[in-house]
């Protein structure tokens, strides 16, 4: 992973990565980058018309040939590199975030379509092919799309139904069992965040251990 696609992802998500099979970690690493890129503009759109323009061009370079999409971003470029002619599972990341982009009103079903969105792509990013464990995958990566944008809601309201949506996740659908390391990470750092009233994910002396004592064990 180069230091320009590093500085494009999360801190939380850049420990996960650490314990990434080197296989899958260009893949999650174009995931992440992705994934923050299009939170950045659903953030930065002043009016919902132009975020859906530049969401978009997104969902058009996912599907489009490796030669028709332009050269020199760094995060398309590892977006070809490493999904290449699978660009287009990534798809279910943009409509997830146009989801949340023209919501007049955030609603526990809207978050619910907006966290598994999200949560697809990752899962199938760690290629878990046995059914059990590509179940897990998604519900562990639901759990983290709401931990994270907790993290980043301004509004008190809004976080607080995140977060109700996000405890109840965890009441019923907690992942349990072994699942790759860099999902466990995540994993283990969203139950803290959630539990702590939607801090960011590695805020706090406990984060790094959690962290440490996920990737060693696996879950």
């Amino acid at each position: 992973m180069t230091s320009d696609l590093e500085a494009e992802i999360g801190d939380a998500e850049r420990v996960a990565l650490n314990y990434a099979k080197p296989d899958i970690r260009p893949k999650l690493a174009s995931f992440f980058a992705l994934d923050r890129r299009l939170g950045q503009i659903v953030a930065n759109s002043s009016e919902s018309l132009l975020g859906q323009m530049r969401i978009a061009w997104w969902r058009d370079m996912l599907l489009a040939s490796a030669r028709d999409r332009p050269a020199g971003d760094v995060v398309l470029d590892a977006i070809g590199a490493s999904w290449g002619g699978d660009a287009q599972l990534l798809q279910p990341l943009a409509d997830a975030w146009e989801v949340f982009l023209i919501a007049e009103e955030l609603t526990a079903d809207i978050l619910s379509q907006f966290a598994q969105g999200r949560a697809r792509p990752l899962a199938q990013a760690f290629g878990c092919a046995h059914e059990g464990l590509a179940k897990r995958a998604q519900q562990a990566g639901s759990l983290w799309a709401l931990a994270n944008t907790a993290a980043h809601v301004s509004d008190q309201t809004e976080r607080e139904l995140i977060l109700e949506l996000a405890r109840a996740e965890l009441s019923v659908n907690t992942p349990t069992g072994s699942m790759p390391r860099a999902l466990a990470v995540l994993t283990a750092l969203s139950r803290r965040s959630i539990r702590r009233g939607g801090h960011p994910l590695m805020v706090g002396r406990g984060a790094a251990l959690a962290a440490l004592r996920a990737g060693l064990i696996g879950k």
